[in-house]
């Protein structure tokens, strides 16, 4: 039972793990977007 318990904590650290890197990589995209749309506003 022990052993299940930690292999779930695990693979939910894991999958957490998966969810901050994917936030991330969509916050630099959409930090590009921005610039992008920002600069097309100046021109």
């Amino acid at each position: 039972m022990i052993e299940s318990s930690t292999q779930v904590n695990k693979n939910i650290i894991a999958y957490l793990n998966a969810l901050a890197d994917l936030e991330e990589a969509m916050a630099e995209g959409v930090g590009r977007v921005i610039k992008e749309l920002n600069g097309q506003e100046e021109e």
